[in-house]
């Protein structure tokens, strides 16, 4: 398995050229960050020599008392430790919202309680052996609230690899690459300046055997980055590029210039969508792209504000052509609708036919048939999601749908969408065994944290080296991921997955990711670029072989 962790800001060139005919002739350049993922590794003690020298290169230096170097570790040497000894280090993850504790412990005596790290005196963080019920055990305050997971089957000599990590929600324990326990949990950790290794400075007794490769991270692990720590102990660096928080795209401008067209309300479109069309009869050309203005004739100069069509041959040459009938679905069939925008296309095999998802006006997502089998005319079917289906939301908009069965359910059809909970903004999801019919989950998926500045919206799904995550844009004007798990049950923040350049294309603002890989097998990401009102489509191609490897996209032709 490779290595994922990166301790260096990378940066690519984005070239921002014009895509198609009438692009907007822009040729500028500039070095931009593909994520924020920036210093995950907080702190990293190898204890290869005498001193707690901090490997990650951030400077937490420790102090040793009394533990002793030398001993045989799980990766080279490591520290022992045994009737009071202890090595005091600073402690980069004091009042965190997110982050990791990792460590190798080898027990020489399990008899009592023992403390393997932590500050323990306010009963504030610990990581531990809990002689009562024999477990691992750690607990945290969050927010002001103790909490604590525990697990395990505790052995005496044998190394044992622990790992604590806390954010989006959730406080989960790993024992050897294994989650054995998880417990809700938000807010930042309790502040303290330093924490011991070989202790908590409170009343569990101090370690007893040997500890190794003991790291913390500035935000929380997903489940496969631990197996990674895992199934790796000796790998110190943990520098190469392959996590999704760090995927390189290089700009390619705009998919076509919406002034240049002639249904264009606003010069505005959103929320782009592409399916392959081998599958429908008789297709416009091999991509179809549905996107969207949004607002309402009366902002737009009297246009009515409905779902528009481009078709093209290729994906990477912005030869996008606006079909004729544009727009395909409208509000004229509704009484007092307003708009109907975020326009979502799945081919669906059951039916053989394209159904498209959008919404109109915010508080519902209605589902359309293609009547014409040529991707392009559509007869209504119904609403799919409406805020009448659950409680507390003036919202059911910008959803994305999957035919993906969820493990533990019985759906064939799953779909993630925004809600509006009191002027806050979240990420639900609904499972439908026909496409047609939905049953909302009381559970949200994603929750707004304090990075987001306030909202999150536009969800895309899909898989990357085994992990299944989703992508959304947030309040700040970037794209962010989360892991969620393959049975939608997990919210874990990773950081973020595209920033949008200070300038042209996008003006501080990318929004509603969509992916999609063409017959060559590289990744294109389409999305919403530029401030809201004022958006385009923009492209970006992925440019790492091994970030493309690792992309797992959900079949949507």
């Amino acid at each position: 398995m490779q290595d994922r962790f990166d301790i260096e800001r990378r940066t690519v060139l984005k070239s921002l050229g014009v895509l198609g005919a009438g692009g907007l002739g822009l040729t500028s350049s500039l070095t931009g960050v593909a994520s924020a993922y920036e210093g995950a590794l907080a702190s990293f003690y190898e204890f290869e020599g005498t001193t707690a020298a901090d490997s990650s290169g951030n400077g937490y230096d420790g102090t040793v008392s009394g533990a002793s170097p030398g001993a045989s570790g799980i990766a080279g040497d490591c520290f022992s430790f045994d009737a009071g000894d202890a090595v005091d280090v600073p402690h980069p993850l004091s009042g965190a919202s997110s982050g990791a504790y990792s460590v190798w412990v080898n027990a020489t005596a399990l008899g009592e309680d023992k403390a393997i790290l932590g500050d323990w005196p306010s009963a504030d963080t610990s990581m531990w052996y809990d002689v009562g019920d024999d477990v691992w055990g750690f607990a945290a305050r969050l927010g002001g609230t103790l909490q604590k997971v525990t697990g395990g089957s505790p052995s005496v000599g044998d190394w044992t690899h622990l790992v604590a990590t806390f954010g989006g929600g959730t406080l989960r324990l790993f024992v050897d690459g294994t989650e054995v326990d998880s417990t809700s949990a938000s807010g930042q950790l309790a502040t303290h300046g330093n924490i011991q290794l070989g202790g908590d400075e409170g009343d569990h007794g101090y370690w007893d055997g040997r500890l190794d490769q003991v790291r913390t991270y500035a935000r929380s692990l997903s489940a496969a980055e631990v197996s990674t720590l895992y199934e790796n102990p000796g790998s110190a660096e943990l520098t190469s590029s392959d996590s999704v928080t760090d995927i390189a795209f290089s700009n390619q401008g705009l998919a076509f210039d919406p002034a240049q067209q002639s249904y264009s309300p606003g010069d505005e479109f959103i929320f782009p969508s592409i399916i392959e069309t081998s599958k429908i009869a008789n297709p416009l050309g091999k991509y179809h792209l549905y996107c969207a203005p949004h607002g309402t004739s009366a902002t737009k100069d009297g246009e009515t504000v409905g779902v528009a069509l481009f078709y093209s041959d290729t994906l990477g040459d912005g030869s996008w052509t606006e079909y004729a009938g544009n727009p395909i679905i409208d509000p004229s069939d509704f009484s007092g609708v307003s708009h109907i925008s975020s326009p979502h296309a799945i081919f669906a095999d059951e039916y053989g036919k394209v159904l498209l998802y959008a919404h109109g006006d915010n508080h519902v997502t209605r589902w359309w048939y293609d009547s014409g089998d040529d991707g392009a005319t559509f007869d209504y079917g119904g609403d799919a999601v409406d805020t009448s289906m659950y409680s507390g939301s003036s919202e059911s908009s910008y959803a994305r749908v999957y035919e993906y069965s969820i493990p533990n359910r019985s759906n064939r059809y799953t779909m993630f969408f925004m809600s509006n909970q009191g002027g806050t903004r979240h990420i639900r999801f609904a499972t439908s065994t026909d496409g047609k019919n939905w049953t909302v989950d009381p559970d949200e998926v994603i929750s707004p944290q304090p990075e987001h500045d306030g909202n999150v919206s536009g969800p895309f799904f899909f898989r990357y080296d085994g992990m299944y995550c989703l992508a959304f844009h947030t309040s700040d004007g970037n794209q962010w991921v989360a892991e969620v798990g393959e049975n939608i049950d997990m919210e874990n923040h990773l950081g973020m997955f595209n920033q949008a350049t200070s300038g042209s294309p996008d003006g501080g603002r990318c929004s509603s990711p969509f992916l999609v890989t063409d017959d060559g097998g590289t990744p294109w990401l389409y999305y919403e670029s530029n401030t809201r009102l004022d958006a385009a489509i923009g492209v970006e191609r992925l440019t790492d072989s091994d970030d493309a490897a690792n992309l797992s996209l959900f079949d949507l032709s």
